[in-house]
């Protein structure tokens, strides 16, 4: 079950960013990149595939390396320890769980909106 999630979970991610988003192929065509240079990881990512290698890896993550805004690398292939060795001396961490990033309204508490920002 374990692998067929792991193929599930790696086709949605490369279908959601190759489809809604201006993602670029980077050759031999094994990742993703996303680099719109906003400050979020999300917005600044690759996707590696099954048969990324090392070397690809490194080409991959070379321009977000270059641009001073927070990136991400998104491990979905079958040896992704020796992907992370690429990745650590280039300052990327890991990060084993991501948060969940949804909230629903009736999670949230009432505030004060600052004096100097209007709700329009």
């Amino acid at each position: 079950m374990s692998e067929s999630l792991a193929d599930l979970n790696r086709g949605q991610f490369r279908a959601i960013f190759s489809t809604l988003l201006p993602t670029e192929q980077v050759e031999p065509g094994s990742c993703l990149r996303l680099l719109t240079k906003v400050a979020h990881p999300l917005g600044n990512l690759v996707i590696t595939g099954d048969e990324t290698t090392p070397d690809e890896l490194a080409g991959a993550i070379g321009p977000l390396c270059a641009e001073p805004v927070p990136s991400a690398v998104i491990l979905t292939g079958g040896h992704d320890a020796d992907l992370a060795a690429q990745l650590q001396p280039n300052g990327f961490v890991a990060a084993e769980s991501m948060p969940l990033m949804s909230v629903t309204p009736d999670m949230l508490n009432d505030s004060d909106m600052p004096a100097e920002y209007e709700l329009i």
